[in-house]
C-alpha cells in the first residue's frame, strides 16, 4: 500500500521548522507533519522505500541521515544518533499541518 519513510524526530512546531530548514540545506527533502490528534510534529525525510527496500536501501539512507546528527547538534538540536530515527509506513493517515522546504542545491 504505502511507502516507508524515515522519521527523524517528534517535536514542537518551532523545532520541526528548524530541522526541516537544516535538512534542506544538507540536500535532504523533508517535511514536518502534524498528525491528526497529535500535539507534536513528525519530521520525515521524504525519500520513500518499499517493504523490500527496508533492509537494504533504507538502511544505507538511514546511516547517511545519522551522519548529519553532529552538524545538527552544533546548531542546537538533539543528535539523531541519541534521539533515534526510524522507518514508518505511511498509510494515508489524516494530517493537520505540513511544514515543507525543498532541498537546496
Amino acid at each position: 500500500m504505502g511507502l516507508n519513510y524515515i522519521v527523524m524526530a517528534n517535536c514542537s512546531e518551532e523545532e520541526a521548522r528548524r530541522m526541516v530548514d537544516f535538512l534542506a540545506r544538507q540536500g535532504v527533502d523533508a517535511a514536518g507533519i502534524k498528525p491528526h490528534n497529535s500535539s507534536l510534529f513528525q519530521v520525515v525525510a521524504l525519500r520513500g522505500f518499499t517493504a523490500d527496500e527496508l533492509g537494504t536501501k533504507a538502511r544505507v539512507y538511514r546511516q547517511q541521515l545519522l551522519a548529519l546528527g553532529p552538524a545538527w547538534k552544533r546548531e542546537g538540536g538533539v543528535d539523531f544518533q541519541k534521539s533515534g530515527i526510524y522507518a514508518a509506513k505511511y498509510q494515508g493517515e489524516k494530517i493537520n499541518a505540513v511544514i515543507y522546504r525543498g532541498r537546496q542545491p
